[in-house]
């Protein structure tokens, strides 16, 4: 069958789609609390090991793609649909999280970066907007899930809905695997990996990005953890509500990268870098202000968190086309995306604390205000040094 472009979108879109369904844990973790009678800190662990291990993937996948893309899509869907499995069998919550963290969130990692690695393979023009379209699928999954998932709560055990989830992940992979597979025009030559490494790149550049994107998702992984529980439990509002609210976040967060994407390609990645920082600060600020007493702030001050989540996600490989090589495009955006994982770490961890200790949200919104105010100057710092103008 001839490859197809259009074909390789739809299909992209929808692996997206089921891999992003490792952040509907925030679902399954009042449950879990019930289930297992954990406090909220362990409650958030198979969460912050999913992202860890979905870092980790991306890691790996990107130092070996161009050789061995085939054996990484095959190995992540092994990971992915067994995590589910072995998921529904476990008992103890320490079996869970390696389960649920490792083996689902590991999958995910591997997976995600190859349609992002064909894009710039594929696309000459608008590679922006692609991009954005493709990770779309990830940030709309809880848009479909989460509905899906309290609807299966509500009638299953928790374990029995982990097992239908993995039959439904193996469909969905048999349906959308088939571009991923196939050699594709301008796919690189394996001797090209053995001039990449004499590329030299600006290193303190990249670290100082790093840190943009480890404090930016920071807000982003936080909230999407937490908007279940915090709307449930501490502020106390309407469980339909609240289920809605996330799927319409989850809409948000899809539509934000294809957006944000196609904002890259017009205006470039600092001027875009400098709105969305804008937008997150006034979130945080929203959201300490309102402190749960308003539904409508709530959801507003939300919503914006899960879509400033999405257009960094977007940002994270047109930053690097931006700044670097393209040869050391698979590599890099493996290596920058473990600031995914750290700022998983981060969060879960402090946010964990936070509610355990204090039993409040607003230390969280004041962490948030802060590490985006740090980053207005560090994104400053690199537009100087790369000599970009944000204004013109």
């Amino acid at each position: 069958m001839k490859f197809s472009r259009f074909s390789f979108l739809i299909q992209s879109i929808l692996l997206m789609l089921l891999l992003g369904s490792v952040y509907a844990w925030g679902v399954f973790r009042v449950e879990a609390e019930i289930t297992y009678q954990i406090s909220a800190s362990l409650s958030g662990l198979p969460y912050m090991v999913s992202l860890v291990s979905y870092a980790g993937g991306m890691l790996i996948a990107g130092q070996y793609m161009s050789k061995y893309r085939k054996q990484i899509v095959f190995l992540g869907v092994l990971l992915f649909v067994t995590g589910f499995w072995l998921s529904s069998i476990v008992d103890q919550f320490t079996w869970l999280i390696l389960t649920y963290g490792v083996f689902l969130g590991g999958g995910v990692g591997l997976l995600y970066g190859v349609p992002i690695y064909l894009v710039q393979r594929l696309f000459d023009k608008r590679i922006g907007l692609y991009s954005g379209l493709i990770l779309m699928g990830f940030g709309l999954s809880n848009t479909i899930m989460t509905p899906i998932i309290v609807t299966l709560l509500s009638q299953q055990t928790m374990q029995e809905t982990m097992r239908i989830l993995g039959w439904i992940s193996l469909g969905v992979f048999l349906l959308s695997l088939w571009p991923l597979l196939q050699s594709v025009p301008n796919e690189p030559k394996t001797k090209q990996t053995e001039t990449k490494d004499n590329l030299t790149y600006d290193h303190p550049s990249f670290r100082s990005l790093y840190v943009v994107y480890v404090l930016s998702l920071l807000s982003g992984l936080t909230i999407v953890g937490l908007s279940y529980p915090i709307g449930i439990t501490n502020y106390q509002f309407d469980a339909t509500f609240v289920t809605v609210s996330i799927s319409i976040f989850s809409l948000l967060n899809g539509l934000s990268r294809p957006f944000f994407g196609g904002l890259v390609d017009r205006f470039g990645f600092f001027k875009v870098a400098f709105v969305s920082l804008f937008s997150l600060i006034l979130s945080g600020l929203i959201s300490l202000l309102n402190a749960g007493v308003n539904p409508t702030l709530y959801a507003i001050s939300f919503g914006a968190f899960w879509f400033g989540l999405g257009n960094w996600m977007a940002l994270m490989p047109l930053s690097i086309k931006t700044m670097f090589p393209k040869a050391l495009f698979a590599s890099l955006y493996g290596k920058l995306f473990t600031a995914y994982g750290l700022a998983a770490i981060l969060g879960t961890v402090l946010s964990g604390a936070i509610l355990d200790l204090m039993n409040s949200t607003w230390p969280i919104y004041l962490m948030i205000l802060i590490a985006n105010f740090t980053n207005l100057f560090l994104v400053l710092w690199l537009k100087n040094r790369f000599h970009f103008r944000i204004f013109k």
